[in-house]
């Protein structure tokens, strides 16, 4: 039960390639499977974070995989958005920029002996 939100984190990331396939596929039932994925994602992200809280479950490894695996299924996301024209380059790169600065800050606090959830 420990490793739980850990797992929970891990499943995004591997689902990640899945999800764009799924996406990238002509027919209707792939759209609908892609979109399960997607409420699965930020479902997951929510309980992972609850029970890490909830239970003091909450592990470095946690604190790092947990952004990363939220950037790596977001851009998914984005990047198969953007192949099929339903966004333009400029929306991702100010997403992307973003999570780049944030990333950038907690690192900078890290560094500095304080985390930033």
């Amino acid at each position: 039960m420990r490793q739980l939100p850990n797992i929970l984190t891990t499943s995004r990331i591997l689902l990640s390639p899945l999800f764009i396939f799924l996406f990238l596929r002509p027919d209707v039932t792939s759209k609908i499977m892609a979109l399960a994925l997607v409420i699965y994602s930020e479902v997951s992200d929510v309980l992972d974070g609850y029970i890490a809280r909830k239970y003091n479950y909450i592990s470095e490894t946690g604190k790092l995989l947990d952004p990363l695996a939220d950037s790596i299924f977001h851009f998914s996301v984005f990047l198969a958005f953007l192949s099929l024209g339903y966004a333009q380059i400029w929306m991702i790169l100010i997403i992307f920029y973003r999570n780049v600065t944030i990333t950038w800050l907690r690192r900078l606090a890290a560094a500095r002996q304080r985390i930033i959830s």
